[in-house]
Formats: C-alpha cells, structure tokens, sequence
C-alpha cells in the first residue's frame, strides 16, 4: 500500500477509499468514504493512530498499514470465535473489506425478492478474511461456516 498523507492537492484513489473502509470497520469514522483523503480522513487517521497505539501522526506508512491489517484480522477473528461460542456458524465481515465494484446502488429490503446462492469453480479460503474480494453476498465454506461477505441490499 502506498503511503498516505494530507497534501496539497489532495492524495485521491483506491488507497484512500481502502483506508476509510478499514478505519470504519474498527469503528473510526471520516464521513462518507469518498477516496479523497482531506482534514476529516487525517484526524481519523489520528484517532485511529492512537488506539493501536502508534505515533499519531497522521500519515498512513507501511507501520500504521500493518497495525490496520492486523487489527482488521483480530475483528475478523474474534467474530468468528464469537458465532461459534453462540452456537452458530455464521460469520459476518461485511464492511472489513472494499465493496464488490459491481454493486452500483444500495436497494431496499422490499426491492430483494431472494438470495441465490451457487456453486463457484473456484476454491475458497477456509479463513472468512479470505471472502474479502468475493464479489456475492453470502458465501458457505466447506465445513459449513456461512459467511456473510457483502450486505444484500448492495
């Protein structure tokens, strides 16, 4: 991932966008996820900085980039671990990863008559971390986790 800072113009891109998703994930929120990283996304940056308990500087380098992957992964984790201790199987990391670029518009629940689910000819991971480019919304591992990768209204 490249490094990211406020500058002046404005750092803009698929970077930026990866970095407000995963921030809003771990619950650190800049407004709306528009790729461009301005004051809001900085301060965020900051906030975020600080809990993991790195140097608040505001700018995204390969030590703030590692501390979010690996915070990300330990949510992911931990949700697992917790569907199991209830009981359940069903693993949800929606919002730990960048939408499908497919989805093109948010629908109500009324437009959605059904959910299809497929075989695909591919081998998936058995992790849920490994559906994070799965371009569907609800996928089922071979030993029969279901993992909730993208919210069906998208």
């Amino acid at each position: 991932m490249e490094m990211l800072r406020l500058t002046q113009p404005k750092m803009k891109g698929q970077s930026v966008l990866r970095l407000q998703e995963l921030a809003g994930s771990l619950g650190f929120d800049c407004g709306r996820n528009d790729g461009i990283f301005g004051p809001k996304t900085e301060e965020m940056l900051k906030k975020l900085q600080a809990h993991l308990g790195l140097e608040a500087d505001g700018i995204c380098g390969p030590v703030t980039w590692k501390a979010i992957m690996k915070a990300v992964e330990e949510k992911t984790t931990r949700h697992e671990k917790e569907a199991r201790a209830a009981g359940g199987l069903i693993v949800d990391v929606r919002g730990l990863h960048s939408p499908p670029v497919n989805f093109k518009k948010k629908r109500s629940w009324s437009e959605i008559r059904g959910v299809t689910l497929h075989q695909t000819g591919i081998k998936m991971s058995d992790k849920p971390s490994g559906w994070y480019s799965l371009n569907a919304h609800i996928g089922v591992t071979q030993d029969g986790k279901i993992i909730l990768a993208n919210d069906p209204t998208d």
